[in-house]
């Protein structure tokens, strides 16, 4: 979200920083299990760090410091990321917390460093003034006075190189129906659980042993002050390590999978990491796909698309590699391919584009998928090439009359769904050969393909001519076949 701030007549573009939640009011998944210091392991939905729980009215402060992550931003989509100690939010309907997110903006390569404070459930506030930079380290503090029922957050920001006050934020308000009952020091995906994707920051470490700053990741309970990992032996303190993983969440529309680590405590008690694990999205399924896409080494695919609509249409392209992850193509033709790829077609009209075959590249292969077009693919090597056709996403089952007497066939499996594929494979023998029914199964994760030559799979196969059947118990099939001649010509095999 963006917001205006204007003098006069001027106005500045300023990015806001997300609203968060307390994790009783944003929890999508909350698993709980003992670690062997005695130390709650739980797992959340959109934080990871450590939380301490204690007696109602009890907690008065709590102290941290982080190094800032130093990213580069690569995402065509809006993340965020945020860290930030505070008072409450743990099962609480409150939380008094100060911060600072890093927002990765699309197609920006520049993160955003955006400084806040939040009296939830008041608004979150963007610091003003407050210039935080990659490397710096942070320390956060959330106290409150029973006397004045005042809750008094600070920020400061310590420049790497001095480890000296660069700049400082200070600010004091009440809370209605705060229970002073939890204190934390997080790393979280801000928003609810399906508003946004977490920005890639890698690790961010928090405590003195890495900030040089302390004492901090400190808390006060019952007057009592120390580090966090020396505070679970009070009465009724207990110690949560907290792990992000909403690849689980129950949320419909699911949110954008990502997953957090904590570490342990140092030797100090207060010391401690938080890593992001990459996972990469689902592929994006279109209702049309090339289960073979080949280019570099000699090879490339040429993709020729009909608009048979009366309506200009654009049509996204999910070029997939074979272990699932998207993959970055270089392309030519006679349509503008931007980032993410996609073609615009005119009406009745027609386009095409090649992946080519870059001087010194390496053969690279996957599947592209698409929808809202008809049309066909087209291989290349040398003075080689085959047409071969377009199939759909969703069947369960495809065949093939293939010839493995005089040449050799070979085959490319797909499975474009989110859903492993349990696929049969089933052989049979022309008539006259002697031979019955010959099979085997293989298993592909969700979004993956392989190919490999036919007598590879099924080696009994070798020196006959049969009709060959892929059936998905699960998940979906997409295959194409090539014959390959013993001078190197190829052509494509016909599904039926």
């Amino acid at each position: 979200m963006l917001v205006l701030i204007c003098l006069g007549t001027l106005c500045q573009a300023q990015i806001a920083p997300r609203h968060r939640h307390p994790f009783g009011l944003a929890k999508d998944v909350k698993t709980l299990r003992y670690n062997p210091d005695g130390s709650v392991a739980a797992t959340s939905s959109n934080w990871a760090g450590y939380v301490i729980t204690a007696p109602s009215g009890t907690i008065t402060d709590s102290v941290g410091s982080w190094v800032m992550p130093t990213i580069t931003c690569d995402t065509t989509t809006p993340t965020w990321a945020s860290f930030w100690v505070g008072i409450d939010g743990w099962d609480t309907s409150t939380v008094e917390q100060i911060g600072v997110d890093l927002y990765c903006g699309p197609n920006s390569s520049v993160a955003d460093y955006i400084p806040w404070y939040e009296f939830f459930p008041g608004p979150t506030t963007t610091i003003n003034n407050f210039a935080v930079s990659p490397g710096d380290v942070i320390k956060a503090e959330v106290s409150y006075n029973p006397s004045t029922q005042q809750y008094t957050m600070s920020l400061t920001d310590y420049t790497t190189a001095l480890r000296a006050p660069n700049v400082s934020f200070t600010v004091s308000d009440s809370v209605a129906g705060a229970e002073d009952a939890t204190a934390e020091w997080i790393s979280e995906e801000p928003g609810t659980p399906v508003e946004t994707a977490l920005t890639n920051f890698g690790t961010v470490d928090f405590g003195v042993d890495y900030t040089g700053i302390g004492p901090t990741c400190y808390a006060t309970i019952n007057g009592q002050t120390g580090p966090i990992g020396n505070l679970a032996s009070l009465p009724g303190v207990i110690l949560h390590q907290v792990n992000e993983n909403n690849t689980t969440t129950t949320s419909s529309p699911p949110p954008p999978p990502a997953q957090e680590n904590t570490s342990a405590l140092t030797s100090d008690q207060s010391s401690f990491s938080v890593t992001e694990l990459l996972i990469p999205p689902p592929p994006v399924i279109g209702s049309t796909i090339l289960p073979q896409l080949a280019f570099g080494g000699g090879w490339s695919t040429m993709l020729y698309f009909a608009n048979t609509t009366n309506a200009l249409v654009t049509i996204p392209l999910n070029f997939v590699a074979d272990d699932g992850a998207p993959m970055d193509v270089p392309i030519t033709g006679s349509a503008y391919v931007p980032s993410p790829p996609s073609v615009t077609i005119a009406p009745m009209g027609v386009a095409m584009i090649e992946a080519i075959n870059a001087p010194g590249s390496v053969v690279q292969e996957g599947y592209v998928t698409f929808s809202g077009v008809s049309g066909y693919g087209v291989f290349r090597q040398a003075d080689q090439e085959a047409l071969v056709p377009f199939s759909a996403t969703n069947t369960t089952s495809q065949s093939f009359v293939y010839d493995d007497t005089s040449s050799v066939s070979a085959v490319a499996i797909a499975n474009p769904s989110a859903v492993e594929a349990s696929i049969t494979v089933t052989v049979l023998v022309g008539l006259g050969q002697n031979q019955g029914p010959v099979g085997t199964s293989l298993t592909l994760p969700a979004g993956q393909k392989t190919e490999m030559t036919l007598r590879s799979l099924l080696p009994a196969i070798a020196g006959t001519w049969g009709m060959v059947t892929f059936t998905a118990n699960t998940g979906n099939v997409a295959v194409l076949g090539l014959r390959f001649d013993s001078g190197g010509a190829f052509t494509s095999i016909p599904l039926l």
